[in-house]
């Protein structure tokens, strides 16, 4: 009897260890399947959080960007009738430009000698004011000279006063330094009505857009930006920059 306890022993160990090792499996397949159920009910989850996010956005999209373009549009109009408010405060005016600036000058003799040269008889009651305006470094159009002298500005008491000092230099279009007797070289004098900086920059924008589409004329009549490809065509107002990108489109 005692030569057959070994063997039992040894099998009696390797059955426990037998089952030992199938219970392990066991939890160990268990915690695979825990596992992947966790993992699928994870990415269940994962995909239903981005289907709400995307559901989000979609109404902010909805409803947000319709009204940031409306509030975009509506500042922009804004901004336009401001800028046309400020042009009309200016329609009494006129600008020179080419005059050499002199220390102790009278802009008020200059715009008489002036106004004298392209046949327009000013009484002092005609002028509101005379006076040398802006700071080539500081109000510099993009386009313009830097080296130019500050432009005169003049406001008249009447619309109709302005509208003969315009009419008669665009009929005298050469008239230079020379011609009311400045010392130095002689150097071309420019006459037009006055524009907001904004409409300045909107004119240069709107010249060289025209110049490169081959229009032939470009020009502001009160305060307007105007322009026409050639003799016979519609003349098209500018008001905005999104009209040059309309009128003058780049190819």
């Amino acid at each position: 009897m005692a030569s057959d306890s070994p063997g039992r022993d040894n099998l009696e160990d390797s059955l426990s260890i037998a089952l030992e090792i199938r219970c392990l499996r066991n939890e160990v397949n268990a915690l695979r399947t825990e596992v992947r159920e966790f993992r699928e009910e994870l990415m269940g989850r994962v995909d239903a959080l981005e289907v709400r996010v995307t559901t989000v956005e979609e109404k902010i999209e909805q409803t947000v960007s319709p009204r940031l373009a409306e509030l975009e549009t509506t500042v922009g109009e804004l901004k336009l009738q401001l800028n046309e408010r400020e042009q009309e405060s200016l329609l009494n005016d006129v600008q020179v430009s080419g005059v050499p600036e002199t220390k102790g000058e009278n802009t008020t003799q200059l715009l008489n000698v002036l106004a004298i040269k392209l046949g327009v008889s000013l009484d002092e009651r005609d002028v509101v004011f005379v006076r040398r305006v802006g700071n080539v470094l500081r109000d510099r159009v993009e386009g313009e000279d830097a080296s130019r002298h500050r432009i005169i500005v003049a406001r008249l008491a009447r619309r109709t006063t302005r509208d003969s000092i315009l009419n008669a230099a665009r009929v005298r279009r050469n008239l230079c330094t020379a011609d009311i007797e400045l010392p130095g070289a002689s150097q071309r004098i420019y006459v037009n009505e006055r524009l907001t900086k904004s409409n300045r920059q909107l004119f240069y924008m709107t010249r060289q857009a025209a110049t490169r589409c081959g229009w032939k004329y470009s020009w502001t009549r009160d305060g307007r930006i105007l322009a026409r490809k050639e003799e016979g065509k519609s003349v098209v107002q500018v008001r905005m920059q999104s009209d040059i990108e309309r009128f003058f489109p780049v190819k």
